[in-house]
């Protein structure tokens, strides 16, 4: 009897799936998903793996972002000067109609443009995450708000790896919070 009531309801699941699939942009964004598994599943493994580390030792991540942002900042940089239209593509794995537009209409005519002020707001929040000091706070803050600015492109912005991501950040920046406000609570309870 359970094993009916479970194909039942895998048989719903699997039918409101193929819906939301067949609609157009949802299509698009299956296909692209699954047609490059390995490196959407290669990303998602080193976003929970950060999303760990974070946990554990907040310095690693952090770096491990900072090197990621940097090289990201070159690729796009490379891409930005000689390939520009390929950008052009992410209108077609956005399931927000407000990217679609402007992506197709005022991106496209200044593709390069764009992706050469992302590449150095990406190669900047790579150097703030690099220092320990001031600055790694806005290299943390800037790129947790970049990756969740990203996520209406899903298979563009490699979803849900870019979520996983940003979570990581804004852990790493309450870890970091926390650890550097507790020698003031300290110094504080003993002057009681």
């Amino acid at each position: 009897m359970s094993s009916i009531i479970c194909h039942a309801d895998g048989n719903q699941a699997y039918r409101a799936l193929a819906t939301l699939i067949s609609k157009p942009v949802l299509k698009t964004w299956f296909m692209q998903m699954s047609s490059n598994i390995p490196e959407y599943v290669l990303a998602d493994i080193i976003s929970c793996l950060l999303v760990l580390l974070a946990l554990w030792r907040p310095r690693m991540p952090k770096t491990a972002m900072g090197v990621l942002f940097i090289s990201a900042a070159m690729v796009n940089l490379h891409i930005a000067l000689h390939h520009p239209p390929a950008y052009l593509d992410f209108a077609d794995s956005t399931t927000f109609w407000l990217y679609q537009r402007l992506i197709h209409d005022y991106f496209s005519r200044h593709a390069s443009g764009f992706m050469l002020g992302i590449a150095g707001l990406q190669c900047l929040a790579g150097l703030f995450m690099a220092d320990r000091q001031h600055t790694g706070f806005i290299g943390l803050a800037g790129t947790a708000m970049l990756l969740l600015a990203i996520v209406p492109l899903a298979a563009g912005a490699v979803y849900p790896s870019s979520v996983l991501t940003s979570l990581a950040c804004v852990i790493v920046l309450y870890r970091e919070n926390v650890s550097s406000a507790a020698p003031l609570n300290h110094v504080h309870k003993s002057h009681r």
